[in-house]
């Protein structure tokens, strides 16, 4: 429940159209476009989109109640069966960065929780050191972390791919990004290093770029990215130039080093951000992307 509360903000809409966009189902005549208000000149999510996203939402949010207060027989096995299919339709569409193993986990409790023991009620629990711990874990840190969303996790307060994610953009001057490699210890050197094993510059730069696309399609990535732009203009104009665009999704406290980026992310509200909505993702000059951004195709 608290994952689909998560939801009922402005930009939920625009994961669903990425989210689609990489669906393997979605992959026939024109449906993709059909998410979009018009491809390829407007990336923002069309009406069709915004029904999908509220639907879903809607479920998400109905079929636990149903669960919790039904207590087996046909009404149970209902929503079992609804609960199914939403995680189903979820695993099938093949979510970028998503952790599909929640959605099996949350299919095998439901099963086992509403299941066989459908009659035993979620009220008849006596103990009061559970319920303290029902009570904080399912109730009292997720109702934080929503109010409060730069103060908790994202796992903890149950925000869970709702496009609220924490994103950061570092900016290197020329080639000073090698220095990460010179003077940290890492698994791996820089990705574009790593890339040139394989592939020649120009393609390098359009697979990197495909990150920075997928992110600017959604509403954390536009804000940040719009405001990179920005900042590489005045780099560039003060005699220095931003080539090397480190791009991060970082679930620690790195993001919230940077106060643009914890607005774009953990700490944004939609009345702060609800703004950028409606911004093209491509269109009028001021609201223009970086190129490598701009000129990203999706399959």
């Amino acid at each position: 429940m608290w994952a689909a509360t998560s939801k009922l903000n402005h930009h939920f809409p625009s994961v669903v159209a990425v989210m689609q966009s990489n669906s393997p189902l979605t992959n026939v005549g024109p449906i993709r476009k059909l998410l979009y208000r018009g491809y390829p000149d407007d990336l923002r999510p069309s009406r069709l989109t915004h029904l999908m996203a509220h639907a879903g939402t809607a479920v998400e949010l109905t079929f636990p109640i149903v669960l919790v207060l039904s207590d087996g027989g046909t009404t149970t096995t209902i929503a079992l069966v609804v609960m199914l299919l939403f995680h189903t339709f979820i695993t099938s569409s093949i979510p970028m960065g998503v952790p599909i193993e929640w959605n099996i986990i949350m299919v095998y409790g439901a099963f086992v929780l509403f299941g066989p023991y459908a009659d035993v009620s979620a009220f008849s629990v006596s103990s009061p050191l559970l319920i303290a711990f029902l009570a904080v874990t399912l109730v009292g840190l997720p109702l934080v972390g929503n109010l409060v969303p730069s103060r908790v996790s994202f796992l903890s307060s149950m925000r869970y791919y709702a496009g609220n994610w924490a994103y950061s953009v570092w900016l290197f001057k020329g080639d000073s990004s090698k220095k990460l490699d010179a003077h940290l210890i890492k698994a791996a050197p820089r990705l574009p290093d790593q890339l040139r094993k394989f592939l020649d510059d120009e393609t390098i730069i359009a697979t990197l770029s495909k990150v920075l696309g997928f992110r600017a399609m959604h509403l954390h990535g536009r804000c940040l990215h719009t405001s990179t732009a920005s900042w590489s203009r005045e780099s560039s104009s003060g005699g220095t130039s931003a080539r090397d665009i480190c791009t991060t999704c970082s679930f620690s406290a790195l993001s919230k080093s940077n106060a643009t980026s914890r607005r774009a992310s953990f700490g944004a509200s939609s009345s702060s951000l609800s703004r950028w909505v409606s911004l093209p993702i491509r269109g009028p000059s001021r609201t223009r992307l970086p190129a490598s951004v701009r000129q990203g195709r999706f399959a």
